[in-house]
């Protein structure tokens, strides 16, 4: 568990049907734990990476569009972005937002 110091108590009202809902939703959590687990699903961090990757698709989209722009600057813009979007997914999947994807094994041939 975190430290108490990582908190900020906040009392907060809410209808007597609605946290009896959220109370049988929480199972065998506490109520606080699934009123966090749903506003932390509601709200979740900034991410830094899809940050970078917005960056770099504008960087991309005005380098496609500047006709000043060279073969090797678009090509290297490219690959930035395409590193974006695996460094994105790879964040997502770390912090269980999706689930990672199955590796693809090749299949061994059986003899008769």
């Amino acid at each position: 568990m975190a430290k108490q110091d990582d908190y900020t108590r906040y009392t907060i009202r809410i209808p007597t049907p609605l946290y009896e809902r959220v109370k049988a939703a929480a199972g065998e959590k506490s109520v606080n734990a699934e009123i966090v687990e749903a506003l932390e699903q509601a709200y979740p961090d900034p991410d830094p990476v899809k940050d970078l990757l917005d960056k770099a698709v504008e960087a991309l989209a005005y380098l496609e569009t500047n006709p000043a722009a060279g073969f090797n600057e678009l090509t290297i813009a490219n690959k930035v972005v395409d590193h974006a979007r695996v460094l994105l997914h790879a964040s997502r999947v770390i912090r269980g937002v999706v689930p990672p994807e199955p590796t693809k094994r090749p299949r061994r041939k059986t003899n008769p």
